[in-house]
């Protein structure tokens, strides 16, 4: 036989990438590594989640849920059963004839009248606000005239509460001191007359069981009236308010 006839050896294989790569992608789907897949996935998104509930928690606590300051205000103010008494004649001689030596003393200036004011309290949270008994004095220049006290409440959150007071103010210039018995004097002469009141109010707000705030609010005013004389109309002289300027401190 020639060289020719002679049976030529066949190709060694070559091996497939394609069948490589298959069996990579098919070990890569194992049960175990699909399940370490889907793992890291749903640890991913509860991580995202809860950065996103932290910071929209955060926004809340320095908006919705802060605590803002209540505020109290007086609204209206009626004066009602005035009684005036200006007598400021000097000491005269008695008509005694028994004791011609003895003398009538005049009666010093007063005062009274019933003070009818509407106050309200605001609460801008989102909580109520309960406040405990508040108590209102109202001065003249120093002495105490007058005092009322209101029962506890409870304002709704993002509403305002209406509440009236009734005040019994007397100023008695044999009881009171002199420089007071000299401002009533001049008060009583040129019909308009000064006088401050104080109110203070202790409460608290609660936003969820969390964030709770008690809560001082104190309001200081100056209200101004005109006293008029009584008319032929009306035995009694009539007190009007003519300007109240008020200052609010809330302390928490």
């Amino acid at each position: 036989m020639g060289e020719e006839d002679q049976v030529r050896p066949f190709a060694y294989p070559t091996p497939s990438r394609f069948s490589i790569d298959e069996d990579n992608t098919l070990s890569s789907q194992t049960p175990k590594n699909l399940r370490r897949k889907r793992c890291l996935q749903c640890c991913g998104c509860l991580t995202v989640t809860l950065l996103i509930v932290i910071v929209i928690f955060i926004i809340l606590i320095f908006t919705v849920f802060k605590v803002k300051n209540p505020s109290i205000t007086f609204n209206s103010v009626q004066f009602d059963h005035v009684s005036v008494s200006n007598s400021t004649t000097p000491s005269a001689p008695s008509l005694n004839l028994t004791d011609p030596n003895s003398q009538t003393t005049a009666g010093k200036p007063s005062i009274s009248m019933t003070m009818t004011a509407n106050m309200s309290v605001k609460n801008p949270n989102i909580a109520s606000f309960k406040f405990n008994n508040a108590t209102t004095n109202l001065y003249y220049y120093g002495s105490e005239i007058g005092e009322a006290l209101n029962p506890p409440g409870n304002a709704k959150a993002r509403k305002t509460l209406n509440m009236n007071l009734t005040i019994n103010l007397y100023i008695d210039g044999n009881s009171s001191s002199s420089q007071v018995l000299e401002h009533l004097s001049s008060d009583l002469s040129s019909g308009t007359m000064a006088m401050q009141s104080y109110t203070s109010m202790d409460g608290r707000v609660n936003v969820i069981n969390i964030f709770k705030k008690n809560i001082n609010i104190k309001m200081n005013c100056t209200i101004t009236v005109s006293i008029s004389s009584s008319s032929s109309t009306s035995s009694s002289p009539s007190v009007t308010l003519e300007d109240m300027i008020c200052k609010t401190k809330v302390h928490m």
